[in-house]
């Protein structure tokens, strides 16, 4: 049994709208690049990050014992507003990044430290 041409045309075109009305699968990278969050060390380091939003570029921040060394915003490929930050105590610098979240600044994750010891 044989279809006419313009059934075969209309199942035709059903199943390529049916084929490409489909949402895309989701890409497996961007919710790892937006997330998980790290949480402050200390009290001083989460005082830093509440304050980032007050030096619009480059800039130094005192919390306690604490220096901080902030660099300018930039636009992360993840679409975020991002600054790279140079904590500094008397027992050493880490260099973090910062990226902008609807809950304030947060750390975003170290995912150069490969689980050395802090």
């Amino acid at each position: 049994m044989t279809l006419p041409i313009r059934e075969s045309i209309a199942f035709l075109i059903l199943g390529v709208a049916a084929g490409c009305g489909h949402k895309a699968p989701p890409d497996p990278w961007y919710p790892r690049a937006l997330g998980p969050t790290e949480v402050p060390v200390s009290d001083a380091e989460a005082t830093i990050l509440a304050s980032l939003d007050g030096i619009p570029g480059e800039g130094e921040v005192q919390a306690g014992s604490m220096s901080a060394f902030v660099e300018a915003p930039y636009h992360a490929a993840s679409n975020r507003r991002c600054r790279r930050v140079r904590f500094v105590t008397s027992e050493g610098v880490r260099v973090r990044t910062a990226c902008e979240t609807p809950d304030g600044w947060r750390l975003a994750a170290d995912v150069f430290d490969g689980g050395a010891p802090r």
